[in-house]
C-alpha cells in the first residue's frame, strides 16, 4: 500500500504543486477560463501518457528517456514563459490561457504514464486475486492519486483568496524549486546519453543535485505552503463586514471559508511531503538486496567466471569508474545456455536497482515483476542491457560499456 502511495504522490506532486499556484495567480489576474483550459488539456496530457504507456507495454517503438527529456526542456521553457507573464503586472496577457492549457498538455504526458504502467506491470505474490493484499494496494494507488489531486484544488482555491501581492513569493519559490528539479532529470539525460560533454565540474555538480532531489522538493512544497500560511494569518483576525446582519453572516462565512482552505491545504501538502518521504522510507526498507560483488578488471574487460551465477539467482555486481563512480550492473543465469546482463537500473526508475523476491526479479521503485527470460532485453522497467560474450568459462563485458553508463549512477 506504502508503495503504490508514495510512487503515485512523487509522480503527480509537481504539477499538482503547480498548477494550483498557477491557477489562484491567474484567478486574481482576472483569467476565469483559466481552470477549464487546464483541465482541457490536462486531459489531452492523459490520453498521451496512455499512448505512451500502451506502446511502452506493447512494443519496443518508446525511448523514454528521449521522450522525458523533450518534455522536460518544453516544460522548462512553458513554466518560465508562464511564471513571468504572471508575475507580469500588465492587464494585457496575450494568448496566456492557451499557454496554461499546453502547459498541462506536457504535465500531464510527463508525470502520468507510470500511473498507467504501475497496475499494468503489477505482479505481487499474493495468495489469490481477491484478497486483502490486493486491497491494501489499490487503496494505496487511489490514494496516491487523489491526495495530490485534492491538495491542488486546496492550494488553488487558498492562492486564488490572497492578493496577488502576498502570492508572488510562494509561486516564485515553488516554480524556482520545480524548475531545478527538471534541469536536473534534464542533465541527467544529457550526460547518461553523451549528449553533453562529462567535464568534471559538471558531473560533480549533478552528483550534488541528485543528492538533495529529496530537499529541493521539500524547500518546493514549503514554498507553496507559505501561501495558505499568509491567507490564514490575513484571515485569523479580520474584521466582518457589513452594513446589516445579512452582509456581516455573509462576511463570516466568507472569512470561515478562507480558512478552511487554507487548513485542507496545508493538510495536503503536509500529508504529500511524508507520503514521499516518511512513506517511501518505509515502503522500500523491506528489499533485502544480494551484496554487490567487485569484479576487478583485467584490461579493458571484466571477466567474471560463470560459476558465480550458476544456481539461478540474480547477482549484483558493481565496477568502479576511472572518475570513481560505481556502476552496478546484474547477471542472471537464465537457461542452461542463456545469461540475462543489464545494469542494476531501468530507463523508467533510473538507478532504482532490483532484487529476488520468490525467484523473480523485482524493481525496488515500482514493485514491477520481471520475467527472468526478458532480463537482457530492452523495453519497460527491464534492466538496460549490457553488451557481453561468454569466453573460457567467463561471461565477459567490456569496460567501455560500463564506462558509458556512469552517469545514470550520479
Amino acid at each position: 500500500m506504502l508503495h503504490f502511495l508514495a510512487l503515485n504522490v512523487e509522480a503527480l506532486f509537481i504539477p499538482c504543486l503547480l498548477s494550483g499556484l498557477f491557477l489562484g495567480l491567474a484567478r486574481q489576474r482576472g483569467l476565469t477560463e483559466a481552470p477549464l483550459r487546464v483541465r482541457r488539456g490536462l486531459a489531452l496530457g492523459v490520453l498521451s501518457a496512455g499512448v505512451l504507456a500502451a506502446l511502452e507495454l506493447n512494443t519496443a517503438l518508446v525511448t523514454r528517456e528521449y521522450y522525458n527529456l523533450v518534455l522536460l526542456l518544453g516544460l522548462i521553457v512553458l513554466e518560465t514563459v508562464t511564471a513571468a507573464l504572471l508575475f507580469c503586472p500588465s492587464k494585457k496577457r496575450p494568448g496566456l490561457e492557451a499557454l496554461l492549457c499546453l502547459l498541462a498538455v506536457f504535465w500531464g504526458a510527463l508525470y502520468m504514464p507510470d500511473l498507467f504502467l504501475y497496475p499494468a506491470r503489477f505482479r505481487a505474490e499474493l495468495p489469490q486475486v481477491f484478497s486483502s493484499g490486493l486491497i491494501l494496494i489499490c487503496a494505496g494507488y487511489v490514494c496516491g492519486i487523489l491526495l495530490p489531486l485534492f491538495s491542488a484544488w486546496a492550494l488553488f482555491r487558498a492562492a486564488g483568496a490572497l492578493p496577488p501581492a502576498l502570492l508572488l513569493l510562494p509561486t516564485a519559490l515553488a516554480t524556482a524549486a520545480v524548475l531545478l528539479l527538471q534541469l536536473t532529470g534534464a542533465a541527467q539525460i544529457l550526460l547518461a546519453r553523451s549528449l553533453l560533454p562529462r567535464h568534471d565540474l559538471a558531473l560533480d555538480a549533478l552528483i550534488f543535485m541528485l543528492d538533495q532531489r529529496t530537499a529541493v522538493c521539500i524547500l518546493g512544497a514549503a514554498g507553496a505552503m507559505l501561501a495558505p500560511v499568509l491567507l490564514r494569518l490575513k484571515n485569523r483576525r479580520a474584521r466582518e463586514d457589513g452594513k446589516n446582519p445579512a452582509e456581516r453572516r455573509k462576511s463570516r462565512a466568507a472569512i470561515r471559508g478562507r480558512l478552511r482552505w487554507s487548513a485542507a491545504a496545508l493538510s495536503g501538502l503536509g500529508l504529500c511531503l511524508l507520503s514521499i518521504t516518511v512513506a517511501a522510507h518505509f515502503a522500500n526498507r523491506s528489499a533485502e538486496l544480494p551484496p554487490l560483488i567487485d569484479i576487478a578488471p583485467e584490461g579493458d574487460m571484466v571477466r567474471i567466471p560463470l560459476s558465480l551465477v550458476e544456481d539461478g539467482a540474480l547477482r549484483r555486481f558493481v565496477y568502479t569508474t576511472r572518475q570513481g563512480t560505481p556502476v552496478r550492473y546484474i547477471i542472471v543465469k537464465k537457461s542452461a545456455s542463456a545469461y540475462g546482463v543489464g545494469l542494476d537500473a531501468c530507463n523508467v526508475c533510473g538507478p532504482a536497482g532490483y532484487y529476488e523476491r520468490g525467484g523473480e526479479v523485482v524493481c525496488i521503485m515500482c514493485d514491477v515483476v520481471m520475467n527472468k527470460s526478458t532480463i537482457g532485453f530492452f523495453g519497460g522497467c527491464n534492466p538496460v542491457p549490457l553488451p557481453f560474450t561468454v569466453n573460457d568459462g567467463h561471461l565477459v563485458i567490456k569496460t567501455a560499456d560500463l564506462e558509458a553508463e556512469a552517469a545514470r549512477f550520479m
